[in-house]
């Protein structure tokens, strides 16, 4: 059984892998929520500042899901560095500030990895690697409510089916029960502090 202490130790960062709307942000939020020290990152942050630099005329609501594809993976194909690199330049950057202030370094959360690179270069730096499951049925619920374009070209796109093979250290299953979730994300909190103890 373990103690209250041992659940709160600081987590390892973690890799968050899912399909577009299964809930990889509102996992962040719960961490958050359940007091641990997190910060939130993803590839996609840069390549949406550049995408609405490059476009500023294109409304960012209701998200243009299938422009923003199509202009990631060009990018990609002229550098298949290009969302990684400035990302991961960004973490180094904080935890280099925090370092030199004596701050304690937070748990980095990558809330969004869809691209076989960017799996690895999650990996590569000790991350706890996490799926989540989340049937099409809601998420596509989801994505109407928010006005998002719904085809089976944005749903089956590249980046949506490279994770099926991604290797998981835990898979969350998110079937819309918030509730659920929340026991879910403690499951994950609890097996990797055990898996840590263990070691």
């Amino acid at each position: 059984m373990m103690s209250v202490d041992q659940f709160y130790r600081p987590l390892p960062d973690i890799g968050l892998f899912a399909k577009t709307r299964s809930g990889k942000d509102e996992v962040y939020k719960l961490l958050e929520k359940m007091g641990f020290s997190v910060k939130r990152v993803a590839f996609g942050d840069v390549m949406k500042e550049r995408f609405f630099q490059t476009f500023p005329n294109i409304p960012k609501e209701p998200k243009p899901t299938k422009l923003q594809q199509v202009y990631g993976q060009a990018m990609r194909d002229i550098d298949p560095m290009v969302w990684i690199r400035p990302t991961m330049n960004r973490v180094q950057h904080h935890k280099n500030i925090l370092t030199g202030a004596g701050i304690l370094v937070p748990s980095y959360i990558y809330t969004d990895i869809r691209q076989p690179n960017e799996y690895q270069a999650v990996k590569d730096t000790g991350a706890f690697m996490v799926r989540i499951d989340c049937p099409e049925e809601i998420r596509v619920a989801r994505m109407l409510k928010l006005g998002e374009e719904v085809t089976r070209e944005v749903l089956d796109a590249p980046t949506e089916k490279y994770l099926e093979s991604f290797e998981a250290d835990f898979v969350i299953h998110n079937d819309g029960d918030r509730n659920k979730l929340a026991h879910e994300v403690t499951e994950m909190v609890y097996q990797i502090q055990q898996k840590r103890i263990g070691a």
